[in-house]
């Protein structure tokens, strides 16, 4: 079944608080970390923001339309929402005051 979309623009960046965005222009943006991620995962993704296209909430239209393009996709959701905390562990890494360091409470 194919989505019949046609995105605007399609971009690969750094996002940190997102796997992908869909504005309403038409342009698609991609967490270059979404190639990393394992097939079924990156596809519910690019199945995701290409159906904010046609449907830009998360309706019940919608989301029957995920589930008819990707049957797994509650499957890919839960597992997408474990590798969310553990990328989000991740980026904020950086906020954590290294051992070593003098902390004032």
């Amino acid at each position: 079944m194919k989505l019949r979309v046609e995105p605007k623009e399609v971009v690969a960046m750094t996002m940190k608080r997102k796997w992908a965005s869909c504005s309403t222009r038409g342009r698609v943006c991609f967490a270059e970390d979404v190639l990393a991620l394992k097939g079924l995962l990156r596809d519910y993704i690019i199945v995701h923001e290409l159906l904010h296209l046609k449907i830009p909430n998360h309706s019940r239209l919608f989301k029957s339309l995920l589930s008819a393009h990707l049957p797994e996709c509650r499957q890919a959701q839960k597992e997408l929402d474990v590798y969310s905390v553990e990328r989000k562990l991740l980026n904020n890494s950086t906020d954590i005051a290294p051992v070593d360091a003098k902390v004032s409470w």
